[in-house]
């Protein structure tokens, strides 16, 4: 006879974006680190453009986008099983 394992959800604050669901969008953390800024001065304007269509986009993206890790829930949900959280349950009242 097979082992019946028995599993339950446990859900946590997504750590990447504290809870919000939403980070910066990677290339604009890329487009400060070339600019030393997400703000572009008159004269850096055409630079600017000339740098995002080299990166595929026709216009600037949103500033933030949806955090890849939680699929902008906010949470991160792991299947775990019953024993182990129970024992993490009570290992936690018992600090």
């Amino acid at each position: 006879m097979s082992q019946i394992e028995y599993y339950v959800e446990a859900e946590s604050t997504c750590a990447r974006c504290d809870g919000t669901g939403m980070i910066m969008h990677p290339l604009w953390e890329e487009f400060e680190k070339e600019f030393h800024s997400i703000v572009v001065r008159t004269e850096n304007a055409d630079k600017a453009m000339q740098w995002w269509n080299e990166n595929g986009y026709y216009e600037s993206p949103d500033i933030e986008c949806e955090c890849p890790d939680c699929d902008g829930r906010g949470l991160i949900i792991e299947r775990v099983l019953l024993e182990d959280a129970i024992q993490a349950i009570m290992t936690r009242d018992q600090a």
